[in-house]
């Protein structure tokens, strides 16, 4: 089982990092495997198509980055603490996937309607445990009562994103060597 999941992985990595370099059209299961270090058949094998492994290799993206978000929403105590945290989790996420991010839009009509269907699902998690990080924060007295979870959210994602491109086009640095604490500061004196 370990080995079937282990190649997997090894697949999926590969194929974000040869589709993030070349695109969807002009990526080839060969270069993919070549990557990954195993036979074209081999590929076959965990995946139906060339689209199935795309469609995959951003599943498994989105359900790290979901996974992350509910850790830090559980697991960190205090506000400050949990953005932070979000920070740090989501400048590491765009080191390890800025490829993905970048090919997406120019392919989403890859996506079939339920992967569609269901990468709204996502978000939508995505926002309830965002938002549940506010309910925590309004009740240890952190936020102030009368926040809308809802536009929280939206200012924390919206500007999380746009802090990190900011700041690793103007100082053409690695995600995870950018400074989150700017950007704590400001969302922390927003939600007090």
């Amino acid at each position: 089982m370990t080995v079937i999941k282990d190649r997997r992985m090894d697949i999926l990595q590969a194929a974000l990092h040869i589709f993030s370099k070349k695109g969807y059209h002009n990526a080839k299961i060969e270069d993919i495997a070549m990557e990954a270090g195993i036979a074209k058949g081999t590929i076959y094998q965990y995946f139906s198509s060339k689209q199935d492994l795309f469609q995959q290799m951003f599943r498994h993206g989105v359900e790290r980055y979901g996974q992350s978000l509910q850790e830090i929403a559980t697991n960190e105590s205090h506000i400050r603490d949990k953005l932070l945290a979000l920070a740090q989790s989501h400048g590491k996420f765009l080191e390890e996937h800025i490829g993905m991010s970048e090919i997406m839009p120019k392919e989403s009509k890859l996506m079939s309607k339920e992967m569609r269907c269901w990468v709204l699902e996502q978000r939508d998690h995505a926002f309830s445990s965002l938002e549940e990080m506010i309910e925590q924060g309004i009740a240890l007295g952190e936020v102030r009562e009368d926040t809308d979870k809802g536009v929280a959210v939206l200012a924390i994602i919206g500007s999380l994103f746009a802090y990190y491109e900011k700041e690793s086009r103007n100082k053409e640095m690695k995600f995870e060597e950018i400074s989150p604490m700017p950007w704590v500061d400001f969302i922390l004196r927003a939600l007090q």
